[in-house]
């Protein structure tokens, strides 16, 4: 009769234990099957080909700063960057920079964007090509992240988490109305935007 019971209950915790196995494995199952979909729902069209390396911002208390990052066309067709937008900025845009009057470099909006090859990438970097936040009222702290949104020729975006440092150096001088590109910025007349420098 012990020799019963000792099996019963052997049997018992047997039966138990595969029990909570199973949960625990289709509990894993859910999540690695959600999480793909989430993402893959994010990212569509030519955001789907793309992939963004090393993303970061420059830390200012208020007015203009950049976006730098390394922008990399994994698919087999070309890829149009058209904007940008994030939340701490009322206004973005797509810089290049170029050399000024006085033999100085001037930063202006890049009129179209930037096109990436296929297999081919772009490096967004100060001194050079860069995505410019503009109207910035609160400060932009060295140490935190900054989230912003690419957006692509066909309608697709891409959603980027960068991290903020602090940086010297690249003065550029931002040109308003320096290309064909629209460089006016409604609402921030008298607010010192008109003109001014980052990187």
């Amino acid at each position: 009769m012990r020799t019963n019971m000792i099996r019963a209950v052997t049997a018992s915790a047997a039966l138990a234990l595969t029990l909570g196995l199973g949960a625990c494995g289709g509990s894993t199952t859910t999540t690695s099957t959600t999480t793909p979909a989430a993402t893959a729902a994010k990212a569509n069209g030519q955001a789907a080909s793309v992939t963004v390396s090393d993303p970061w911002v420059k830390a200012v208390d208020t007015g203009m700063t950049g976006a730098f990052f390394v922008l990399k066309n994994t698919g087999s067709s070309p890829v149009h960057l058209v904007s940008a937008k994030s939340t701490i900025s009322p206004m973005m845009q797509l810089h290049e920079t170029v050399m000024g009057t006085g033999g100085t470099m001037a930063m202006q909006e890049k009129p179209g964007g930037f096109t990436i090859p296929a297999g081919g990438s772009h490096e967004f970097k100060p001194g050079s090509d860069h995505v410019m936040f503009m109207g910035i009222s609160a400060p932009v702290k060295s140490g935190t992240t900054v989230t912003f949104t690419l957006a692509f020729e066909d309608g697709s975006t891409l959603p980027v988490t960068a991290e903020v440092r602090t940086f010297t150096g690249a003065k550029e001088t931002y040109v308003p109305g320096a290309t064909t590109g629209s460089n006016s910025m409604p609402g921030m007349t008298g607010s010192g935007m008109t003109t001014g420098s980052h990187g």
